[in-house]
């Protein structure tokens, strides 16, 4: 017995060792490894500061700043400790969010994980403007648009790509998925080998995208450069969570009296299409950024509500993890431009030569993907909406196996 207890004790330190040592007894390099040797990389690309270095026994989180630039861009990593990894994803957030809230919330069960487990290495890259801080001026984002988002993606992507050799895939969510569309037109690199846009929109020459690519350029050109929606989101979820009856002060026309906070809250989540400013901003969305039902009754205080799929605790912990919130008018400005067929900006549709997978939900961007005309695999997921393909406690059965098929 003693002899026993002897080999399970040196079991455990070789075990421990070589998590720490950066050690392993397979060819084939561990999701951490390759994790360590693609940030080694990219600090002898430009300076790093790291954030996060979060090790458990299975898997290990790095967080770094790419500080190339004034505003760095965030890069995440997470790898599994001691299983090999045969790809490479990577993730891109949608507009006013970064990977932690979008990809990596909650910590122990997320789309991250999802394909960790399934073998791959996953890097997040997060948009500069998710460092900027707020209160100042932000002339300086005027050109932040698609191109400049694009390159700074091929950036990112070639550093680590040049280091593990592996294929990969890319996937965005939201204008995430703008951004892994517009990367893939204009790849040409023989290891990568499927885009996935989740919830994104896309028109044949419309009109109204037209209109809204001038609206947006009359906005920068007044002065204005960045959309705050997601930074109001994210008080609200505060507020509403200190004081959930209060009064917000914001009318329920045609319903007598005010939303209270948590009402407020649950409205523009549900009737997301409804909000003010939404025929400028967001026109393309169905109706909800999470499906749910709001029930109006005479008096605000007795009002009901809930969501359907995800829960607000953890869409609150998710706002909590976002930066500035803030996304570039430049963007609007490109992507509708896009889709309006104008000539300041385009995606190459015919130049994506990997296979793609569109996946939108029902309540968010619905059958809006024509994406000029690409061949692609199209679904929409019945009930959803835009935050559910993320966040929802079904989304793996639900969603999330479509991208291993």
């Amino acid at each position: 017995m003693k002899k026993t207890g002897i080999k399970y004790t040196l079991a455990s330190v070789l075990i421990v060792a070589a998590l720490f040592t950066n050690t392993t007894y397979a060819y084939a390099l561990t999701g951490r490894q390759l994790a360590q040797n693609a940030i080694a990389s990219l600090q002898s690309a430009a300076p790093t500061a790291t954030t996060k270095n979060v090790v458990t026994l299975s898997w290990s989180w790095f967080e770094v700043n790419f500080n190339d630039e004034m505003y760095p861009l965030t890069v995440d990593f997470v790898g599994s400790n001691f299983a090999n990894a045969q790809k490479v994803i990577y993730l891109l957030p949608g507009g006013g969010v970064n990977f932690n809230s979008s990809f990596y919330t909650p910590i122990d069960n997320n789309l991250a994980h999802f394909f960790r487990n399934a073998g791959y290495l996953v890097v997040g890259i997060t948009p500069r403007e998710d460092n900027v801080p707020s209160g100042i001026p932000y002339d300086f984002m005027a050109g932040w648009g698609m191109a400049e988002h694009k390159a700074d993606i091929q950036k990112i992507i070639g550093i680590v790509q040049a280091k593990t050799k592996l294929p990969y895939w890319v996937l965005g969510h939201s204008f995430g998925a703008a951004y892994a569309l517009d990367y893939a037109s204009t790849c040409t690199d023989n290891l990568f080998q499927k885009v996935i846009a989740l919830d994104i929109y896309s028109y044949n020459e419309s009109g109204d995208a037209a209109s809204s690519q001038y609206i947006f350029q009359q906005l920068i050109a007044a002065g204005q450069y960045v959309d705050p929606t997601y930074t109001d989101l994210k008080s609200l979820m505060l507020i509403s969570l200190l004081l959930p009856k209060v009064d917000s002060g914001e009318s329920r026309t045609p319903y007598p009296g005010d939303f209270t906070y948590q009402g407020l809250l649950y409205f523009s989540l549900i009737w997301s299409s409804e909000l003010p400013g939404i025929d400028i901003t967001d026109w393309p969305l169905v109706q909800s950024y999470a499906a749910g039902v709001y029930r109006f009754s005479i008096n605000p205080l007795f009002d009901t509500y809930f969501l359907t799929y995800t829960d607000i605790n953890l869409l609150r912990d998710a706002s909590f993890k976002v930066g500035s919130g803030l996304v570039p008018y430049a963007v609007y400005c490109d992507y509708f431009d896009v889709n309006g067929y104008n000539v300041n900006y385009s995606i190459n549709w015919s130049g994506i030569r990997v296979p793609l997978l569109w996946v939108n939900s029902q309540l968010g961007y619905g059958k809006n993907a024509y994406g000029g005309g690409i061949p692609k695999t199209f679904k929409v997921i019945p009930g959803y909406g835009h935050l559910d393909l993320l966040g929802s406690s079904t989304a793996q059965e639900d969603v999330w196996h479509f991208f291993l098929e």
